[in-house]
């Protein structure tokens, strides 16, 4: 047979396609979920976050963590101390690289980290869901798409101390796709996953819950599956009970503190977990079982032998077991009040099982049915179809319905309690620390304590200059008459971004007023990055803003690309000597210029600035990834429809 060159090209462009189709499975269209899942979030946080901490970050961080490791006398004992029943192991190594990077306690960048790793997440559970149904990429990436990307878990996008639960997901996802997806226990792979397995309990108290739902997975194909029952099988249940038993009793609280007064009943327990089970149906009635009927039906159908336990099965179901088990554990600790965003990311998984399972089903009666076109084939499609259909409906129905409306009142609670601290640091009056009737949820419970927390200096200077009032300014040179503090802007100039600023434009003389004036400021010695924000029309002669040491010998001069004019520009300025002064000057008569006194900031700002403005980019670019990622496979599989047509063509003639 002779050869042709389009022959070699056909060859070629298969294995260009098949190279591309690989790449853009796991590398294009991963990067664009978690371009738009950390984008989205980040829209959110740059909206709504407030600098304030919240609630347990006093305790865990003030109280614990940040005073001995600044002070020099930091145990390491304290990595592994109790938090309620955790032992927040990585939280807290996380906790302290942000504050050793940034120089400051800044629970907003806390946010931005912990949006990446949701972002991770999410990654992560359309990879294992792509591994699941066997590629079914574009289903796959639909689905997490909705349920990643919508910011549900608002307690844990708006408190920076809550990214337990997404190294929690994180960690429990790597370990169910090796562990659970090993030919057999106790080999090479099934090893493998123990080193996730153990970050996972680092995390929280819940990170051992993979080891129970892999060995759940174990003894429920045992059970299906008589043949599968070997040796590994029992060692490998056995060191899994071992270590969920061993986790569990170092997670166990010492003391009954803070435990509810009302010891829930058995039944009010298992309501509580139908109730969890049950989102985002809703928790009365049979919502759990329009939720996790999938999960019944792909249970059974293992354990009636019609649907066969290979790897994938052995994933799907030790993902079900881990979020029954999540279930179970926060039913016995809540009872009925299960229903939490915080706890959404494990849902989310909840969710994701169900969907593999529906995928498998209709996977498996499709293969039963071969090539012959079956009504089972088209029932189960239409079955997959509506059952998504309602649940990513009720999901977005509960968004905009529930969780926006309470994201946006912890939002104003936690600017409330910024505006409080800022009160108490300002002017001592601590009405807005202790609870009242018109103050229901203040930063702390204890009031008491947390006016401990503030009179710490280490802490003081550790938190954000927002949340603070700025240290006071003292002019030891100049003219103070030149510039007015906190006026001497032009009508037109908006308002200032800081409280304390000083204008030249003077009420009586306008443009006219000259003048030159120093200030010197004590400095924050925890970060030397400052913020400074110029309006008006500072030039490198005449109207001008320098910072200088005490003795006048190292200087640095802000000069602006353009004059702001009546908008104001932000600067970034790295400070390396304590205590400095600002030299400021306007010698011209026909303008003026404003400044703001400097506002202390971490090392990071500049980078934490750049994500929180640029959120809706990021979202764009991942959006412009998928139209890109459609074009070039639209473009693929036309050239190879093309290609099987003309060979059809070529072989009839």
């Amino acid at each position: 047979m002779k050869y042709r060159f389009w022959e070699f090209a056909s060859n070629g462009t298969r294995a260009i396609v098949g190279s591309l189709a690989r790449y853009r499975e796991v590398g294009l269209l991963s990067i664009a979920l978690f371009l738009i899942v950390f984008g989205v979030r980040l829209v959110w946080i740059n909206d709504m976050a407030s600098p304030a901490p919240f609630w347990d970050q006093w305790d865990a961080e003030a109280g614990k963590l940040y005073p001995p490791w600044v002070e020099g006398h930091f145990d390491w004992r304290t990595l592994f101390d109790r938090h309620n029943e955790h032992r927040i192991v990585l939280p807290r190594l996380i906790f302290l690289a942000l504050l050793d990077a940034h120089g400051l306690w800044d629970p907003i960048l806390q946010m931005v980290v912990s949006a990446a790793l949701h972002g991770a997440f999410a990654v992560l559970l359309f990879a294992l869901l792509c591994q699941i149904t066997g590629g079914a990429v574009r289903l796959c990436l639909v689905v997490v798409l909705i349920l990643g990307a919508l910011p549900i878990d608002y307690e844990n996008l708006l408190c920076g101390f809550q990214n337990s639960f997404q190294l929690m997901g994180l960690f429990g996802l790597a370990a169910l796709w090796v562990m659970a997806g090993a030919v057999r226990p106790v080999s090479s792979r099934w090893w493998l996953g123990w080193l996730p397995l153990l970050m996972g309990v680092g995390a929280m108290a819940g990170g051992f819950f993979p080891a129970l739902a892999v060995a759940g997975a174990l003894i429920f194909e045992a059970m299906s599956v008589p043949r599968a029952r070997a040796k590994a099988q029992v060692w490998g249940v056995g060191l899994l009970m071992v270590f969920a038993f061993a986790a569990l009793a170092l997670h166990l609280p010492e003391t009954t503190q803070g435990a509810p007064q009302h010891h829930p009943t058995s039944w009010e327990r298992l309501r509580g977990w139908f109730v969890f089970m049950s989102w985002p149906a809703g928790g009365r009635g049979w919502g759990w079982l329009l939720v996790q009927l999938p999960s019944l039906v792909g249970l059974v159908a293992v354990f009636r032998r019609r649907l066969g336990v290979d790897s994938r099965v052995r994933i799907t179901m030790a993902l079900t077991f881990w979020v029954a088990v999540h279930g179970l554990a926060i039913a016995y600790a809540r009872s009925e009040a299960v229903i939490t965003s915080r706890y959404f990311p494990i849902n989310l998984c909840g969710l994701a099982a169900n969907f593999a399972w529906a995928v498998l089903l209709v996977q498996a009666v499709a293969a039963k049915a071969e090539s012959k076109p079956a009504k089972g084939v088209v029932m189960s499609r239409g079955a997959l179809i509506a059952w998504s259909v309602l649940i990513l409906g009720a999901v977005l129905a509960d968004f905009l319905i529930v969780q926006v409306p309470a994201a946006k009142n912890l939002a104003w609670l936690k600017n409330q309690h910024t505006v409080s601290i800022r009160r108490y640091l300002s002017s001592g009056d601590d009405r807005g620390l202790y609870q009242s009737k018109e103050n229901p949820l203040p930063p702390l419970s204890n009031g008491d304590r947390l006016k401990k927390f503030l009179e710490s200096k280490t802490v003081l200077s550790l938190l954000p200059a927002d949340v603070k009032a700025l240290p006071a300014s003292r002019v030891v040179a100049g003219d103070e008459k030149a510039f007015v503090r906190n006026g001497g802007l032009d009508a037109k100039t908006n308002p200032a971004p800081h409280p304390s600023y000083w204008g030249s434009y003077l009420p009586s003389a306008g443009n006219a007023a000259t003048g030159e004036m120093t200030l010197e400021f004590t400095g924050n010695p925890a970060t030397q990055w400052v913020e400074i924000w110029m309006a008006g029309a500072p030039s490198p002669k005449g109207s001008s803003l320098e910072i200088q040491d005490v003795a006048g010998r190292r200087k640095i001069r802000l000069v602006p690309e353009e004059r702001p004019g009546d908008q104001w520009k932000r600067f970034l300025v790295q400070i390396p000597y304590r205590p400095y002064r600002i030299k400021v000057a306007d010698r011209f008569s026909d303008r003026w210029f404003a400044f703001t006194e400097p506002k202390e900031v971490g090392h990071l700002e500049r980078e934490k600035q750049w994500l929180l403005r640029n959120g809706i980019s990021l979202v764009l670019v991942g959006a412009a990834i998928l139209l890109i990622v459609a074009f070039i496979d639209g473009a693929l599989s036309l050239g190879v429809r093309s290609e099987t047509a003309g060979l059809a063509e070529g072989g009839s003639e």
